[in-house]
C-alpha cells in the first residue's frame, strides 16, 4: 500500500509501499512534507473534532480511544485541505533548498499506478482532489528566480534496502 498519513501528536505513518513507490527522495520527501502540511494547520485536530466530537476526545474509556484510532484511519481529509498540505508540501521542501515540483511527478505515476480513471471523473466523491488537478497546482507554484535545488540527504536506494529486509 503506498500511503503516508498524520496523527494527533505529530506522528507520522509512512508505509513500506510508498518508500517503495518513491523513484527520489524528493518525491518522498514531498508526502512527508504535505503531511507535515496537515499536523501545522491542525487539519487532524479539526476533522477530530467535526467527526467525533470534542467530549469523546478527551475521554479516558479505551474504548472511545479505540474508536477513535479507527476514524482516524478511515477517514479523509477534504480536498480544501488536501490542497492546502500539497501548497504547505512546496513551500516547506522550498525553504529546504529542495525541488518543491517533484511532487508532481509523485502525483503522476500514482495516478498511473490507479489509472482506472473513474476518481478523475467523480472529484466530487472523493476526499482527495483530481490528481491531474493536483499535478497541475504544483507545477504552478512560483519558485524565486535563479532557485538551484540542492541535492538531498537521504539515499532512496539505500531506505529501499532496509525496508526488503
Amino acid at each position: 500500500m503506498v500511503n503516508a498519513f498524520a496523527l494527533p501528536g505529530g506522528y507520522i505513518i509512512i508505509t513500506t509501499g510508498l518508500i517503495k513507490f518513491c523513484e527520489t527522495p524528493e518525491e518522498l520527501l514531498s508526502v512527508i512534507c504535505h503531511e507535515i502540511g496537515h499536523i501545522e494547520k491542525r487539519h487532524v485536530v479539526s476533522r477530530l473534532v467535526k467527526d467525533i466530537g470534542l467530549s469523546l476526545l478527551t475521554s479516558n474509556d479505551p474504548y472511545v480511544s479505540g474508536e477513535i484510532a479507527k476514524e482516524l484511519l478511515s477517514q479523509g481529509y477534504n480536498r480544501e485541505q488536501e490542497e492546502e498540505s500539497d501548497l504547505f508540501a512546496c513551500e516547506l521542501l522550498l525553504k529546504c533548498d529542495l525541488e518543491p515540483r517533484a511532487m508532481a511527478s509523485f502525483f503522476r505515476r500514482l495516478k498511473e499506478k490507479n489509472e482506472n480513471g473513474i476518481y478523475d471523473n467523480f472529484e466530487i466523491l472523493s476526499s482527495h482532489p483530481n490528481m491531474n488537478k493536483r499535478v497541475k497546482n504544483v507545477l504552478a507554484f512560483k519558485v524565486p528566480e535563479g532557485f538551484t535545488a540542492k541535492e538531498s540527504w537521504i539515499n532512496i536506494d539505500e531506505m529501499k534496502k532496509r525496508v526488503e529486509q
